[in-house]
């Protein structure tokens, strides 16, 4: 008698369970991998509630596009990346509220955001000012490979720190 229920048992089990067993209720979509809440899309790696897009990689909540990376709120060029509620269009970088070209508002070339003015290009927010296609932004934002710190401002790869502003890796601008 139990031999017979136990084998009924089983296989009332396997006939329409399959004999799998699933956990967590977890999904995951074109091999992307999230964690803590995130959302992936095009196999991209979330971490804490961030976005990714086309492989790049976030982390506390950044934003990021074709393959840069951000960090806590922060800006990368390459692709447009807005922060702080900007907009970006056609791989333009703004922050804060600021406009970039390329489908935002511009006139031959020139930016505005802010209140702040630039030419040839360049891009200014928060009353900073740059030349040449350099982006400043009152949080630190680089250009072309530059590299700042404390809200410094670079472009065409100089280095600032503690809030100087560097244009084509040297030289100074003035603030507007």
């Amino acid at each position: 008698m139990d031999g017979v229920h136990s084998g009924c048992g089983w296989s009332f089990w396997t006939r329409f369970f399959g004999g799998e067993v699933s956990s967590g209720g977890e999904v995951s979509s074109g091999g992307g991998v999230t964690s803590g809440g995130g959302v992936t899309s095009g196999g991209g790696v979330t971490s804490g509630g961030g976005v990714t897009s086309e492989g790049g990689v976030t982390s506390e909540g950044g934003v990021t596009s074709e393959g840069g990376v951000t960090s806590e709120g922060g800006v990368t060029s390459g692709g447009g990346v807005t922060s702080g509620g900007g907009m970006t269009s056609e791989g333009g970088v703004t922050s804060e509220g600021g406009v970039t070209s390329g489908g935002g508002v511009t006139s031959e070339g020139r930016v505005t955001s802010e209140g702040g003015v630039t030419s040839g290009g360049g891009v200014t927010s928060g009353g900073g000012v740059t030349s040449e296609g350099g982006v400043t932004s009152g949080g630190g934002v680089t250009s072309e490979g530059g590299v700042t710190s404390g809200g410094g401002v670079t472009s065409g790869g100089g280095v600032t720190s503690g809030g100087g502003v560097t244009s084509g890796g040297g030289g100074h601008q003035r603030a507007g």
